[in-house]
């Protein structure tokens, strides 16, 4: 039983890059004993100068010393550190690493930044790092729960129906429905770099969960709510694209018995209803919620019939449900008045046109606008993810013109494009049609930068300025966090087991037996 096979220990969490208010709330969740530390601080000055070596290389695609300025700056720190010095600071790193072999880690952290591939390789580095033997250098812990607050890639999960062809054009015998080479590398580099259990936020598509269900698997689920079974073995090198997908869904035989699958990913909704109440002050009825590109993402039976809906449509659905207080009571959300879609096409790699728009219970429109649809209406659009917010800035004008009082934003992943040439935080602060942004702290440059553009106003007294950059409100997902390690440490039986733990985002808990190793 995995209950009792993980009985004898302890667990520990491991703090990488994330939002100031994320680790403020583990380390006062959990408490600590010592100064903040970064993963990187955890680490043998050995294994430490590994890393640096492993991310300067002249052949390495991560060689970015602004993506690991962490690194960095504390390379150069010992650098400036007496004999002395370094041999005490040393001890200390090994006894963190003594502490850490055999037991349970949750790493948390974000694979985000300005340059996101060199992120997400750090994190799958420190991965190896805490998961491979001592004899190897690393800490040998002995299972690992990853906790990445932003997962990227995850738009590289679209289905196709081209086969695959080999240099000579013939068609191979692989003939793989995906071409989500990205989705499933990022998944694989996580599972093969240690990584037993996979947590993040807000998944792009149902293509995207069977992806990450495909590599990660499933685990039995007790009476007691705690795992029955043991994680399935460290996978090899990645083999291209994967056939194994449905390896572990239940479209293929499985044992009877309740399954958990080991990569999840962590809705939001709860904390966007509660911001948003606040911000409309009772008239909860009043709430149409848009789903900007879910106008004809249904599946359907053979007959025809509505059997469901991608991941886009139940985001908007669920934050409906919690805006409101109650679900809707009827089986199809394109009747609901207080449901909105829009058609989205694209235009090339990245441009893209709404080609159509349906508020609940009316007819579906072909270019025309009703105001009095939604008139005297307060709209929220919801996604997973800003980029450019182009999408975003036509789907406001649509809701605008259509008579919608106001338009709330609320989207998880605030990845906000910065170029030369454009900026995505100025340029949705400017639009009028937006009314209120409302993202969560998943990427923690985004609320750097958005900080820094609101010093750099009131240095300047640019009060227009300020007025658009005060509609954005960033909100934690720290409270998810914590509950997601608390979940942890029940269901996989750990020390110290908790089963008093209420999950109440207004109640403080007192440490139970996770000790926090930053």
């Amino acid at each position: 039983m995995w209950g009792a096979f993980m009985a004898a220990k302890k667990h520990y969490v491991v703090i990488g890059r994330v939002s100031d208010q994320i680790r403020d709330e583990l380390i006062n969740e959990f408490g600590q004993t010592h100064e903040f530390y970064s993963d990187f601080d955890v680490m043998p000055l050995d294994q430490l100068e590994l890393m640096k070596q492993r991310f300067t290389s002249q052949n390495s695609m991560f060689g970015d010393r602004e993506a690991y300025s962490a690194l960095f700056r504390m390379v150069d720190r010992i650098g400036e550190m007496s004999a002395e010095e370094i041999e005490t600071e040393n001890l200390r790193r090994q006894q963190i690493w003594d502490a850490l072999e055999g037991q349970h880690v949750t790493y948390v952290s974000s694979a985000s930044g300005d340059n996101i591939s060199a992120r997400n390789q750090s994190n799958c580095m420190m991965s190896f790092t805490l998961t491979k033997p001592r004899d190897l250098g690393g800490a040998g812990v002995d299972t690992l729960t990853m906790v990445n607050s932003y997962t990227p890639y995850m738009r590289n999960d679209r289905k196709s129906k081209k086969p695959l062809v080999n240099d000579e054009g013939e068609i191979t015998a692989r003939l793989d429905e995906y071409n989500a080479d990205g989705c499933d590398f990022n998944a694989h580099q996580y599972r093969s770099n240690g990584v037993s259990r996979y947590v993040s936020f807000t998944e792009h598509s149902q293509d995207g969960i069977d992806i990450f269900n495909g590599r990660f698997g499933y685990m039995p689920v007790g009476e007691t709510g705690q795992y029955d079974g043991v994680l399935p073995a460290t996978v090899g090198p990645y083999d291209g694209r994967s056939q194994n997908f449905l390896m572990h869904n239940f479209n293929v035989a499985m044992p009877e018995g309740n399954y958990e699958p080991n990569a999840q990913f962590i809705s939001p909704a709860t904390l966007f209803a509660k911001e948003i109440r606040s911000l409309i002050a009772g008239r909860s009825q009043d709430v149409v919620v848009c789903a900007p590109d879910g106008m004809e993402k249904f599946y359907t039976d053979i007959e025809g019939n509505i059997t469901g809906f991608d991941q886009g449509v139940e985001r908007a659905k669920a934050l409906r449900d919690k805006i409101l207080g109650m679900a809707y009571e009827g089986s199809d959300p394109f009747e609901d008045p207080h449901m909105a879609f829009i058609k989205k096409t694209r235009m090339g790699q990245k441009s893209t046109v709404l080609s159509g728009f349906k508020v609940g219970g009316k007819p579906a429109q072909n270019g025309e606008d009703h105001p009095e649809y939604l008139s005297g209406k307060i709209a929220v659009i919801t996604d997973d993810i800003i980029s450019s917010g182009g999408t975003l800035k036509q789907a406001a004008k649509k809701l605008k013109d259509n008579g919608a009082e106001r338009v709330i934003v609320a989207v998880t992943h605030g990845v906000l494009v910065k170029t030369q040439e454009r900026d995505a935080i100025l340029e949705l602060g400017a639009c009028e049609d937006i009314d209120d942004i409302i993202i969560t702290d998943t990427i923690p440059s985004a609320g750097e930068r958005l900080k820094m553009h609101i010093l750099n106003a009131m240095n300047e007294k640019d009060q227009p300025l300020l007025d658009q950059l005060f509609k954005f409100k960033t909100i934690s997902v720290a409270p998810l966090v914590v509950e997601a390690i608390y979940a942890e440490h029940h269901k996989l039986g750990l020390e110290g087991m908790i089963t008093e733990r209420s999950y109440d985002f207004d109640q403080k808990s007192a440490r139970k037996n996770i000790t926090i190793a930053v």
